[in-house]
C-alpha cells in the first residue's frame, strides 16, 4: 500500500504545470532611440544578456523594434547563441526561430510556446527580413534592465566577416523580456502515458503481493 501511494504522489508531482517567471526584463527604461543594422554588412544584431533567477527553460520571448519600411510588412528571425560576454557569440546559434511576421505599426514581437534551454549568459539577436534592401528596422534601446542584466557598452552584429562588436554613444541595451520555467511542462500525451504505466505497475505490485 505505501509503494501504490508514494506512486501516486509522483504521478501528482509529475502533473503539476510549471509556472513561468520573468528572468529577463528590459521593457521598462525604453528610450526614443533604435539601432538599425548596416544593411551593406550587416543583418542581424543583438545584444549579450545574463538571466536572473534559476529557471532556464525559456517559454517567451519579446523583443521591441522599430520600423523604417514605410507601410510595408516584413519578417524577422530571432536567434540564441552561447557566449558574447567579453568573447564573440558562438559562430552557430543553438536556437533559431522561424521567421515571424512584424509591420510597420507594431514595435513589439512575441515567440511563445517555446521550450529552450539557456544558459545563465547568451547571446540574442533578430535578423530582419525586409521586403526591398533599402528599407530597414531597428531594435529598440532601453536601459538599464530591471530583471537581469546587460553590459551598456556592449552589442553584436553580424557582418560578412562575422561577428563585429556594435560602435554606438547610446546604451547599447535592447529591448526585450524573458520568461523561463524550471522545467518543460510535459505534454498532456506524455503524461497519459505515464499515468497508464504507474497505474499498471501499481497493479503488477498488488497482484506479486497476493501471489504470496
Amino acid at each position: 500500500m505505501k509503494k501504490i501511494l508514494l506512486l501516486i504522489l509522483f504521478f501528482f508531482l509529475m502533473n503539476t504545470t510549471a509556472l513561468a517567471t520573468v528572468v529577463y526584463d528590459n521593457i521598462v527604461n525604453v528610450t526614443s532611440s533604435s539601432i538599425v543594422p548596416n544593411t551593406s554588412l550587416s543583418y542581424e544584431l543583438g545584444d549579450t544578456i545574463t538571466l536572473a533567477g534559476t529557471e532556464r527553460t525559456v517559454t517567451d520571448f519579446l523583443f521591441g523594434y522599430t520600423s523604417y519600411f514605410f507601410g510595408l510588412d516584413a519578417e524577422a528571425i530571432v536567434r540564441f547563441y552561447e557566449g558574447g560576454d567579453r568573447n564573440q557569440p558562438a559562430m552557430d546559434p543553438f536556437f533559431t526561430s522561424n521567421a515571424i511576421s512584424i509591420t510597420s505599426n507594431e514595435n513589439q514581437a512575441l515567440l511563445t510556446g517555446l521550450s529552450v534551454i539557456v544558459p545563465d549568459t547568451f547571446t540574442w539577436t533578430v535578423e530582419f527580413l525586409l521586403p526591398l534592401p533599402l528599407y530597414n528596422a531597428g531594435l529598440n534601446v532601453a536601459n538599464p534592465p530591471t530583471i537581469g542584466s546587460s553590459n551598456p557598452d556592449s552589442a553584436w552584429q553580424w557582418s560578412l566577416s562575422g561577428w563585429v562588436p556594435i560602435v554606438s554613444e547610446l546604451p547599447l541595451n535592447f529591448e526585450a523580456r524573458i520568461n523561463a520555467e524550471a522545467a518543460p511542462v510535459p505534454e498532456p500525451s506524455t503524461m497519459l502515458l505515464l499515468g497508464s504505466g504507474l497505474i499498471g505497475l501499481a497493479g503488477y505490485g498488488r497482484k506479486k503481493f497476493f501471489k504470496k
